[in-house]
């Protein structure tokens, strides 16, 4: 069991499967009811059981518990208790070596996406070198499967470069986050071209959701080059950026319209730094009328 628990039993327990399972269902309710409190302590509860459950059969109760886990970790997460996730989502870790389809398509994904969310436990305690090693973990189990599956699994494969890209900033190699970030975008821009030709319910929103990782790939390099003080080629991605933004928030104003303030926002502020006064002014200005 988990360091933290140790001192924090909620029950009673006992291994009742179908008590674990009614937890598990009320959490994951809380979660789409977005009360994340409620939902740990339910989760808490959960896993307390399946801990009982899998030490007196672990091969009958090893998915059960490791998928409460998982989502037991992303809600600790999302309450920002990293330390906490972190250990729940290595538990489930090493639950995945014991998994009879280790091998299988669905139990790679899984593992990939745990791998992602170890990485991400890591980074958010500013612990980039961990974070990096399991998100090479991921990429590593993506780009096998996207071998398998030409295409399928390439946003993955840009997530994972992404986080990567952010590890690196963490540990102040900027060149090397470039890198990363470049194909980010290489990807992006493939995926963003593909869903032009995208036809059918849910085309449209795709589209604009690959246009939009594409314009945050854009911003994010060139912050990447702004920590590097190479401020020509800040300008350039953040223009980039701002264009897309502006012909999302032309399609769909509520939900882009503060990506664009925020990118008018970022040229202002870059702008003052390369001393060119007219130009910041006119972003600030920009960044505070919401007009497009």
């Amino acid at each position: 069991m988990f360091e933290f628990m140790k001192t924090k039993k909620t029950v009673e327990v006992n291994g009742d499967p179908e008590l674990a399972e009614r937890r598990f269902r009320e959490a994951n309710e809380q979660m789409e009811n977005e009360e994340e409190k409620k939902a740990e302590r339910l989760y808490h509860e959960a896993v307390e059981i399946f801990s009982v459950l899998y030490d007196e059969d672990k091969e009958r109760y090893r998915k059960e518990y490791t998928k409460c886990c998982m989502a037991f970790g992303e809600c600790l997460f999302g309450l920002e208790k990293y330390t906490e996730a972190f250990e729940v989502f290595e538990l489930a870790d090493r639950l995945f070596t014991g998994f009879p389809d280790v091998d299988s398509t669905p139990v790679r994904e899984k593992r990939a996406e745990n791998y992602c969310n170890i990485g991400d436990s890591c980074f958010f305690r500013g612990k980039y070198e961990d974070a990096l090693r399991n998100y090479d973990n991921a990429l590593d189990i993506y780009e096998k499967l996207s071998n398998e599956f030409p295409e399928k699994y390439l946003s993955d494969i840009a997530y994972c470069y992404d986080c990567m890209a952010k590890g690196k900033s963490g540990l102040e190699d900027f060149p090397a986050a470039v890198e990363y970030y470049n194909r980010v975008i290489e990807i992006c821009a493939d995926l963003a071209a593909a869903s032009d030709q995208e036809k059918g319910d849910g085309a449209e929103e795709n589209r604009r959701s690959c246009y939009e990782d594409l314009a945050v790939a854009y911003s994010d390099i060139g912050y990447t080059y702004s920590c590097m003080s190479d401020l020509e080629e800040t300008e350039r991605y953040y223009l980039m950026a701002a264009d897309i933004f502006k012909k999302l928030a032309v399609e769909d104003r509520d939900d882009y319209i503060d990506f664009l303030m925020n990118q008018y926002a970022d040229l202002s502020a870059l702008y003052a730094d390369m001393d060119r006064p007219d130009l910041k002014k006119q972003y600030s200005e920009l960044s505070k009328k919401r007009d497009i």
